[in-house]
């Protein structure tokens, strides 16, 4: 059986209510506010770790996502002694078998 990649799209548009592109870039974003919050990494090591090819393409994708810069959003955390969550990246569930 053969599916074309627009169809695929839209499958997993009508599923998740984004694009893929969307999608990861929220999870990209959500993972690395994770790695902020938990570990040590610089903000470079966390974007490499994330999928981005500079910090600076990172810096504004976070930005544009969140309203916020990745250092002030590890500052916050610390000030306020908790974990900041922007948004949730929705799970895609995989059908049952026998489907």
């Amino acid at each position: 059986m053969n599916v074309s990649q627009g169809e695929c799209c839209r499958c997993f548009q009508s599923v998740v209510r984004m694009s893929p592109t969307q999608y990861l870039l929220r999870y990209r974003i959500h993972r690395s506010m994770d790695l902020q919050n938990n570990s040590s990494l610089s903000i470079t090591e966390v974007a490499f770790a994330c999928g981005f090819n500079d910090a600076s393409c990172f810096i504004q994708c976070f930005k544009r996502k969140t309203g916020l810069t990745p250092p002030s959003t590890v500052e916050a955390a610390i000030r306020k002694n908790v974990r900041i969550f922007i948004f949730s990246v929705p799970k895609i569930m995989a059908p049952e078998a026998g489907i």
